[in-house]
């Protein structure tokens, strides 16, 4: 079974207490795809903080999680770019 995953910025990630997801995210997350409380899913903030979290209310101004169990993987040794090329209009 895989978990739904929501972007959570790093800087809306709290020093103390539990994270909320606002906005697209959180529309995302209880509209679409209908989650609700006492569902687990997974946030991540790009820099390798990711947190497996349980839905603990889903309201139409955001979904509030309490997080279960955090982990950080390191940076990745090289970056990847992605260049588009240019097609002959």
């Amino acid at each position: 079974m895989s978990l739904s995953r929501f972007y959570l910025a790093p800087g809306q990630w709290p020093e103390q207490g539990a994270p909320r997801l606002e906005g697209d995210e959180a529309h995302h997350c209880s509209r679409v795809l209908r989650n609700k409380e006492g569902d687990v899913v997974e946030v991540f903030d790009g820099r390798g903080r990711v947190a497996r979290a349980r839905i603990t209310a889903a309201r139409r101004d955001g979904v509030e999680l309490a997080v279960e169990a955090e982990t950080r993987h390191p940076p990745l040794p090289h970056a990847a770019r992605l260049l588009p090329a240019l097609i002959k209009g």
